[in-house]
């Protein structure tokens, strides 16, 4: 991953994809979601509603807190050195 999108800000820190349990989207025809809409998703992380992570690097995370909208942002950039 790193290497073909050119990722400087670390492939481990670099989100790839998201899977959000509010939402039901069919893994043969998954869906963009704007920065607001990954923001508002982060905001309302919780243990009954964590939002899974899947990073450049291959490693996944479960957030099961919310996070600031500046770390999401920092997640979302391949190259801002966040």
């Amino acid at each position: 991953c790193s290497s073909d999108l050119h990722v400087t800000d670390g492939a481990d820190s670099t989100l790839l994809a998201v899977s959000l349990s509010d939402r039901s989207v069919p893994w043969s025809n998954p869906e963009d979601l704007d920065l607001g809409q990954l923001q508002a998703a982060f905001s309302n992380a919780s243990s009954e509603q964590p939002v899974l992570v899947l990073f450049c690097d291959g490693s996944v995370e479960a957030f099961r807190e919310p996070i600031s909208p500046g770390r999401v942002r920092a997640m979302v950039t391949k190259a801002g050195n966040d």
